[in-house]
């Protein structure tokens, strides 16, 4: 059941970012910062942070960002299931992994990418922002058309619907940002 104390009751009416091809949807924060900064810590020092592994053309590579999955194999933490049943009441959407994202400083971002296993027209991935405040960009496959806003500590942006199909996004370096950023990626 959720406490309402941890929710930031203030946030702003959610509005969505782009105007055609998919949804995304910023809530601005919507966890009070108490709770963002005890989840902020919690995770930062208890998660058993990996590099993110890509492969291109069978040779694999290693990231500067690091990751790490709760899913229903895995016990998940009692702030992260609040954190969820919180964001499923927001988005109307039911989410069964969650991805962990941890960028330890401004040196490390995130090249142009769309997030393959969301591209169906109902799909949404719920992204939480924790720690240092980070630029995230969208641009539109093409009409290059973009899209910026400042991820603020304890926020929520859903991406929905076809976004995946029509947008890329991205998380830039900002190398004078020295704290690190995590952010969560509910998914289905």
């Amino acid at each position: 059941m959720l406490c309402p104390t941890l929710f930031d009751t203030t946030h702003t009416i959610p509005r969505n970012l782009i105007s055609h091809g998919g949804e995304a949807i910023y809530h601005a924060k919507i966890f009070e910062e108490s709770f963002a900064d005890h989840v902020y810590e919690k995770l930062l020092h208890e998660v058993d942070w990996r590099p993110d592994e890509w492969v291109i053309y069978n040779k694999e590579y290693l990231t500067r960002r690091k990751v790490y999955w709760y899913s229903k194999r895995r016990a998940w933490p009692q702030e992260l299931l609040i954190m969820k049943e919180k964001v499923e009441a927001l988005t109307g959407a039911r989410y069964t992994n969650v991805l962990l994202n941890l960028y330890e400083s401004g040196e490390v971002g995130l090249g142009w990418h769309a997030d393959k296993e969301s591209r169906s027209e109902n799909a949404s991935i719920a992204s939480v922002s924790l720690g240092a405040e980070r630029r995230f960009d969208l641009r539109h496959n093409d009409t290059g058309e973009k899209v910026s806003i400042i991820l603020e500590h304890g926020s929520l942006l859903e991406m929905k619907g076809d976004l995946q199909h029509f947008w890329k996004h991205h998380v830039p370096k900002a190398k004078k940002i020295l704290h690190p950023r995590i952010n969560l990626t509910f998914r289905t």
